[in-house]
């Protein structure tokens, strides 16, 4: 194992921990486990898309995954990802253009009661401007509604 986060599942009683786990030095998988706060082990899923063996990942506050995954290129970071629903299953790619780059320093956060993914998009001496990405928001009635936000400070 060399990566792994736990946190709880907002619309479940249950945590849910992905581990990155290497089985050979060729070799990594991603795991789904989904378990109760008495330790009981209530699911074990694996991730078999290659594109996210590496990915970081982040918990949405309505339900589901980003698992999004970065890039070192010349000037800066090029970023991209997907979203799992709630229950772990492929949903859509992230909406962001294709190698979308950021510039060099890479800062990423989150705003979860917003469900939006920021981060620094431009960094002058007296200035930076942060932008930011709508991720779904799984609704009890099954619709899903995006915010939006633009922050230029």
């Amino acid at each position: 194992m060399y990566n792994a986060i736990c946190n709880p599942d907002f619309t479940k009683i249950q945590l849910i921990c992905l581990i990155h786990l290497n089985i050979t030095s060729l070799t990594t998988k991603l795991l789904s486990i989904s378990f109760l706060s008495s330790g009981s082990v209530i699911d074990i899923k694996e991730i078999y898309d290659e594109n996210l063996i590496n990915a970081d990942f982040i918990y949405l506050f309505y339900g589901g995954i980003l698992l999004y995954y970065e890039k070192f290129v010349e000037g800066g970071c090029a970023i991209g990802g997907y979203i799992l629903d709630k229950n772990d299953e492929w949903y859509s790619k992230w909406d962001i253009p294709e190698n979308f780059t950021i510039p060099r320093r890479c800062v990423f956060f989150t705003k979860n009661n917003e469900n939006s993914f920021g981060m620094i998009s431009e960094i002058t001496p007296n200035n930076f401007t942060i932008i930011t990405s709508s991720l779904p928001k799984d609704a009890n009635d099954g619709k899903h509604i995006y915010h939006s936000v633009l922050l230029m400070i």
